[in-house]
């Protein structure tokens, strides 16, 4: 019985007809309880099917957030790495490089600016070379 049937049904006994002429027509408890049966089970089908599609793919959507958070994660994790390996490759030639600076500078603050100001004191100051040698810093 197909749901022509059961909305043909409901106009008829929604017209208020005796029971008897309903009958005539072939509307009775017995036809009235198969049509309504077999369109609620079509509703249970439909209802069925949607469920298990939903389902289907909720379960699809949540595979795909999982993949994506695990390699987002690696990817944070690899960036997190690269950046300290970079940062520590960084601070030590800053270190090599400080050190060279304060050897340099010890060097002329010990030697080269006393000896400096000892040839100042000493000759005409117009023949003293003055020139700051630069510090190789690399």
């Amino acid at each position: 019985i197909d749901g022509s049937v059961f909305d043909g049904m409901v106009r008829e006994i929604g017209q208020g007809q005796d029971p008897e002429e309903l009958a005539k027509k072939g509307i009775t408890p017995e036809t009235w309880m198969a049509a309504a049966t077999a369109k609620f089970e079509g509703y249970a089908t439909v209802e069925k099917d949607l469920v298990d599609k939903a389902v289907d793919e909720a379960a699809k959507i949540s595979s795909d957030a999982k993949s994506d958070a695990i390699v987002n994660g690696l990817i944070v994790v690899i960036a997190l790495l690269a950046a300290f390996i970079l940062a520590g490759l960084m601070a030590r030639q800053m270190s090599r490089s400080m050190r060279q600076l304060r050897t340099a500078a010890f060097s002329i603050a010990e030697q080269r600016l006393p000896s400096l100001v000892d040839q100042l004191s000493r000759t005409d100051p117009g023949r003293v070379d003055t020139r700051v040698q630069p510090i190789p810093i690399t």
